[in-house]
């Protein structure tokens, strides 16, 4: 028995007529329906009359696209229900109905796949367009997800029901299946990314929604408004970091926050509390040092031990000089936003990767790599902290240098003879 698949992509039949181009073109022209497009035209131009009144234009290249783009689809809604209808039997030459290119040998069952085919990839180029053109990209992905759900899920329904009719015959049955089951798992996997993506956006949302325009935003303002951890709340900061949401923003580690470029509205007004019942915020240096503590205890490396109690304490010592000199805080701004916390950040790696307990390759060169680099971070560290001393080394020098000049001078040196008095 011939399946539908291979009567699908069957050429013309031997005896199909020979056509001249006139024919040809009226065959098409039969095939797609164009008189019907006036389905179309009402609709989008309606829309197109909506969006006028509202700009204070026609815009006549977004309502060209968008009825090609219609046009496009309404094509492949009409060839592929000749196509259907062959595959079925339910055209023949004694039925009412339908253009009939196919049984009449006109145009072959191959020749409208093709054409549904590139129909459909220009419908999807267009929509990318459309979707570029006005600025919401991450509409593309829940778009792509949820139409070939749609799709996959039909056609799996309907394929399911139209090979009923060879159950008896269980090894027909299960070969007209295969192609069945794998469009039904794909598109629950189209589903489930589409759902995926859709709460990732609305994630999205509201982060920005909260953020607004603001200039700065402390992360723990952040988890305890959403209720999340704050570890978590980094997480998506960086996700909508590394996708362009915040093109000069930067997460500022050392002071914990959300750093960006314009001015936002303030932060809404806290209830008064009574002075006994207020506790006191979080330091986020101690915070920092507390965490650093954290990951050396989670650490079983006697050697990595001591390269994390090294920069803890060097850490300790940078706060310190920020607290009492802030108006050098830019000199730290690398170190902050970069050094330390990508420093925390492998550390907290290492840790995780020691706790599996596996000899693997991967595992084990990943750890070898990270102790193979800690010699040289601990030494960028003490650079680091030896660099916010040398105004200060500058100028005890000079003071040193003008003491001894002194001392020469009025004979105090041990060079000359010391007296006392005029």
């Amino acid at each position: 028995m011939e399946s539908k698949l291979s009567r699908a992509l069957a050429p013309k039949r031997p005896d199909a007529p020979t056509l001249t181009s006139r024919q040809l073109v009226k065959a098409w022209w039969q095939a797609l329906r164009p008189p019907f497009f006036i389905v179309d035209l009402i609709p989008v131009g309606l829309g197109g009359a909506l969006a006028a009144r509202d700009l204070g234009y026609w815009p006549w290249g977004i309502f060209a696209v968008v009825m090609v783009r219609c046009f496009c689809l309404h094509t492949v809604a009409n060839i592929a229900n000749d196509l259907f209808d062959y595959l079925e039997g339910v055209d023949t030459d004694e039925t009412i109905g339908g253009t009939k290119v196919i049984q009449n040998g006109w145009i072959s069952p191959r020749q409208i796949c093709l054409t549904i085919i590139g129909l459909l990839l220009s419908t999807v180029l267009i929509g990318w367009w459309l979707i570029g053109h006005s600025g919401q990209e991450w509409l593309w992905g829940p778009v792509v997800f949820a139409v070939l759900s749609a799709v996959f899920g039909f056609a799996s329904i309907n394929s399911v029901f139209g090979n009923l009719w060879m159950l008896p015959d269980i090894a027909w049955y299960l070969e007209e299946l295969v192609p069945i089951f794998c469009f039904f798992g794909a598109g629950l996997g189209c589903l489930w990314g589409g759902l995926r993506r859709q709460k990732r956006v609305r994630t999205f949302r509201s982060y920005l929604a909260m953020i607004g325009s603001r200039t700065t935003i402390s992360i723990s303002a952040l988890s305890s408004t959403l209720g999340t951890s704050p570890a978590k709340v980094r997480d998506t900061l960086e996700d909508m970091l590394d996708d362009g949401f915040f093109p000069l923003g930067y997460l500022d580690y050392g002071s914990d926050r959300l750093v960006l470029t314009s001015d936002g509205i303030p932060d809404p007004p806290k209830e008064e509390e009574k002075p006994a019942q207020e506790e006191p915020a979080e330091d986020p240096q101690n915070a920092i040092l507390e965490e650093i503590r954290a990951i050396n205890a989670d650490i079983d490396n006697p050697k990595l031990n001591q390269q994390i109690d090294r920069i803890g304490v060097i850490t300790a010592k940078v706060f310190e000089y920020q607290r009492s000199h802030p108006q050098k805080s830019n000199q730290l701004h690398s170190f902050l936003s970069y050094y330390l916390p990508t420093t925390l950040k492998i550390l907290r790696a290492y840790a995780q990767l020691e706790d599996q307990e596996v000899s693997g390759e991967n595992i084990t060169s990943a750890m070898a790599r990270i102790e193979g680099m800690m010699d040289k971070v601990v030494e960028g560290f003490e650079k680091q902290l030896d660099q916010l001393f040398q105004g200060d080394a500058l100028d005890i020098t000079a003071d040193v240098e003008v003491l001894e000049r002194m001392l020469a001078k009025d004979g105090l040196s041990s060079g000359s003879t010391l007296r006392m008095g005029g």
